[in-house]
């Protein structure tokens, strides 16, 4: 077993932007909270959000050969008021918000 991490944030972000889309990627690192996340958008013009979720009540649940959809992708509600979005996260969630221009 390697050191104990301290101090590390709950809610980790990225974003990325090509022609045609804006995507961003939330993490909620905490084991036992989620979070409601508010997200700026003011100056980007979209036509379309998809966003989808990636969880399991199990942290350590997995996918398999008997089991294959065991953890995947589910939609994630937004809601939007075109200048912010609001989500909320779940505990140990991935989350990817993609902002069609």
């Amino acid at each position: 077993k390697g050191e104990e991490i301290k101090n590390v944030p709950c809610i980790s972000c990225a974003a990325a932007e090509s022609e045609d889309t804006f995507a961003i990627f939330i993490v909620n690192r905490s084991k036992n909270d989620g979070f409601d996340c508010e997200i700026d958008i003011s100056g980007i013009k979209y036509s379309e959000i998809t966003a989808n979720e990636l969880y399991h009540e199990d942290i350590k649940a997995i996918n398999s050969f008997s089991e294959p959809c065991n953890v995947e992708y589910k939609p994630l509600e937004v809601k939007t008021n075109n200048e912010k979005l609001t989500v909320s996260l779940k505990k140990h969630s991935w989350n990817v918000i993609i902002l069609k221009k």
